[in-house]
């Protein structure tokens, strides 16, 4: 669910001022307020009855809920990061790994060539 003004696009914050309007539409008071100095109609619904604005009073245990809500996520995304820092961690130990690998290799395709080189003056010596 969005709880926000659709004047300015904001979401509702603990205190801030919200109104509402005889249509039942919630928007931030100094939003609301301002359009009111334009126009007589419900920002939303175009309402254009009389434009007595009600003001709303949110229970402060909410932000409560807020932060509990926010302590969820932070554990949440702690518990989420840790098997991700564990992959990180294997993918840097297997990038070790294809250096080691690849520094391997480049040793024995040298060792490979010199042989072949090797191989190609005894042949020559043999056949002369």
């Amino acid at each position: 669910m969005h709880a926000g003004c659709v004047i300015c696009d904001e979401v509702f914050m603990p205190n801030i001022e919200v109104s509402a309007t005889p249509c039942g539409h919630i928007f931030h008071t100094t939003c609301v307020s301002q359009w009111f100095e334009r126009s007589a109609t419900c920002p939303q619904c175009r309402f254009s009855g009389k434009m007595k604005l009600l003001r709303l009073h949110f229970d402060e245990s909410n932000s409560e809920d807020n932060q509990d809500d926010a302590d969820t996520l932070k554990s949440k995304l702690d518990n989420a990061e840790f098997p991700v820092s564990l992959k990180e961690k294997e993918l840097e130990k297997l990038k070790e790994d294809v250096t080691k690998q690849k520094e391997i290799s480049d040793k024995l395709r040298k060792e490979v060539i010199k042989l072949e080189k090797k191989h190609v003056l005894q042949e020559r010596q043999l056949s002369s």
